[in-house]
């Protein structure tokens, strides 16, 4: 798991985020748990999400489908937001779990940021859970070893750093970014020869702050309610 410490310091807020990726098998979980389908297990983790925040209070927990995560950066700045948006009271929803969605989409339909960022009965199939936990308390470890517990699942290396040109054209359509927007920020960065440009991490530079920018935006529109 990857965790990391952050201050808000305009707020006054320190909090933490941890990353984690399991692997496991649902049969297993289906089997410990009595349970008939995929159906019921997605029940059984959101079920594991409110008894984990009850127990732990003034955390936050979150399953996330990684196919349009551009990298943990990502992860990180849409906590960032999250956390801000309901200190300052203006946050979109109602629960800092869909919130989490809405920034990580940048966008404001509650629907479309659980399509994307929502996992299915096809993403536990996968063998592999990705999930966010935010606490403004040191209590991230002891979630992690909850949430393990519960789903009967093993730590792998987190891996959402991979990044090939499928999922760059991915992320542009699901984000709407054109490469003319993305040549404005390379350019500012000092990156002009086309060469340059097309490579992956560069791309990767650019989609991130054309990301954060829209992140910024929704949070901007907010306040004008």
């Amino acid at each position: 798991m990857i965790v990391k410490e952050f201050t808000i310091e305009d707020l006054t807020m320190k909090y933490n985020v941890g990353i984690n990726q399991i692997a496991f098998n649902f049969n297993d979980v289906l089997k410990s748990n009595r349970l008939k389908n995929e159906q019921d297990g997605l029940s059984y983790l959101f079920n594991l999400i409110d008894t984990i925040q009850t127990k732990f209070k003034g955390s936050t927990v979150q399953f996330i489908k990684t196919k349009y995560v551009l990298n943990l950066e990502h992860l990180f700045l849409a906590c960032y937001f999250v956390q801000k948006a309901f200190n300052r009271k203006i946050n979109i929803s109602n629960t800092k779990n869909i919130e989490l969605f809405l920034y990580l989409s940048a966008k404001r339909q509650i629907k479309s940021g659980i399509d994307a960022f929502g996992i299915t009965e096809e993403d536990l199939k996968s063998s592999i859970l990705t999930y966010c936990i935010i606490s403004s308390l040191n209590d991230v470890n002891q979630i992690n070893k909850e949430i393990m517990h519960h789903v009967i699942g093993s730590e792998i290396e987190v891996n959402l750093e991979q990044f090939d040109a499928e999922k760059c054209e991915e992320i542009k359509n699901f984000f709407e970014i054109t490469d003319h927007q993305i040549d404005i920020i390379l350019k500012s960065h000092g990156i002009t020869k086309d060469q340059e440009k097309k490579k992956p991490a560069n791309q990767v530079i650019a989609m991130q702050d054309l990301i954060c920018e829209k992140m910024s935006l929704l949070s901007l529109e907010k306040t004008k309610f």
